[in-house]
């Protein structure tokens, strides 16, 4: 797991588009005369590969960590504020997992998502728990959004930010804070 946590790290630093920028070099064609757009839609699209994989690492640890057998991919539910997505579902349980593969903050869309969470942990019985899970670390806002205030019920985090881990990966670290 810390091997494939270093070469996502490797993969943060846009080898990829330094890579297809040598490659363009080297067949003759010039990256500056392409514009930025152009590496902009390279490093768009090597960010929308991560989620995936950020999935699939989240599905490894929380099938371990919870000692999971059964589990759907994608669950989907509908509250009155819209359709919610969730990465991961275990239906016997009633836990609901959203994966945020890159630094999560408090936006419109994360606010949306929190009210739909806090609906369905209210009124569907189908779901017991929300566990959000972020891998490269969450703002102060986000977490303090997700704990709530007064009576609601509380979204659980795992705050990994494998951003904060050292190159030594044999010492001992705790990255999971909760």
């Amino acid at each position: 797991m810390n091997e494939y946590i270093h070469q996502l790290r490797h993969n943060r630093e846009f080898r990829a588009t330094e890579l297809l920028k040598s490659s363009l070099d080297n067949q003759g064609v010039k990256v500056k005369t392409l514009g930025g757009n152009f590496l902009k839609e390279i490093a768009l699209l090597q960010n929308r590969t991560r989620g995936p994989l950020f999935e699939l690492m989240a599905e490894v640890m929380i099938v371990k960590a919870f000692n999971l057998s059964e589990f759907n991919r994608q669950a989907v539910f509908i509250t009155p504020f819209g359709v919610r997505r969730f990465d991961l579902y275990v239906k016997s349980g009633g836990i609901a997992f959203e994966v945020k593969s890159g630094y999560a903050r408090l936006r419109s869309f994360t606010r949306k998502q929190i009210q739909k969470d806090r609906y369905l942990l209210e009124n569907d019985e189908t779901v017991k728990r929300v566990i959000w899970v972020c891998f490269r670390g969450a703002t102060a806002p986000l977490l303090n959004a997700l704990m709530g205030s007064g009576p609601e019920p509380n979204i659980e985090c795992f705050d990994i930010a494998i951003d904060q881990m050292e190159a030594d990966y044999d010492k001992d670290r705790q990255v999971i804070r909760i």
